[in-house]
């Protein structure tokens, strides 16, 4: 319904329209449609309704940036949904929405395979398929021959209180795993020599980079990527 909506106004409009200025044109429609449609009547509902089963210990959670739902974007079952309450649970690895039937407040765990694309706190996430991990990952930067993703998890500790008998878990930041998408290949970054097995054609520029540059030198050991791969960028392009 959704579908036929948007087509049915976008050709209304002249053909002069940039790309740019559709895709502004699709969200305020998309936006409108949802905002005069009950939101349970939308595919948003596909999903397993969320009962939370472990504790977290103090301030710790199982999210990105915040335990709280905020306003994001989400391509889920092939369709864009705007200013939908979300969150992104990196501990399992799922979205979470919420939305109101009546009186009765919802929270529903997306089906993961089923979303495409989602934003939230300004960054932008993609669900990709590799050999070794799937799930959603960061999209940081796109280059000009390939793409740098982050992906986001967290791990668990046990806090067992003996005067209660209960446990609570914290919730603690893992060390971020960073993916090149390089023509039809990702490759997983961890070391320099994986560095060198992606660009075997500009390998001895790759070390002396790393040899002469402090900047450099300082960006991978802090984990600043984007900064990394701008300088091979621009190795590729000499």
């Amino acid at each position: 319904m959704k579908s036929i909506l948007l087509t049915f106004f976008l050709s209304t409009f002249p053909m002069a329209l940039t790309v740019a200025q559709t895709s502004d044109l699709e969200k305020e429609l998309l936006v409108w449609f949802d905002s005069k449609n009950d939101i349970t009547e939308t595919n948003l509902v596909n999903g397993i309704e969320v009962f939370e089963t472990i504790l977290a210990y103090k301030d710790s959670h199982k999210y990105y940036t915040s335990p709280y739902f905020v306003e994001g974007n989400i391509n889920y079952l092939n369709q864009d949904y705007y200013n939908v309450l979300m969150m992104y649970n990196i501990f399992e690895d799922n979205v979470i929405v919420k939305f109101n039937e009546g009186k009765r407040t919802s929270i529903i765990q997306l089906l993961s395979n089923e979303v495409k694309s989602f934003r939230l706190h300004n960054t932008h996430f993609e669900r990709l398929k590799l050999k070794g991990e799937s799930g959603f990952f960061e999209l940081i930067d796109v280059y000009s021959a390939f793409k740098l993703y982050r992906k986001h998890s967290k791990y668990t500790i046990a806090k067992t209180n003996t005067r209660s008998n209960t446990v609570r878990h914290e919730f603690v930041k893992a060390n971020d795993v960073f993916v090149i998408e390089y023509g039809t290949n990702y490759s997983t970054i961890e070391t320099k020599k994986d560095l060198y097995d992606l660009f075997p054609n500009i390998k001895s520029k790759i070390k002396n980079l790393f040899n002469k540059d402090e900047g450099v030198q300082l960006a991978w050991r802090n984990k600043e990527m984007k900064h990394v791969f701008k300088q091979i960028e621009n190795l590729l392009q000499n």
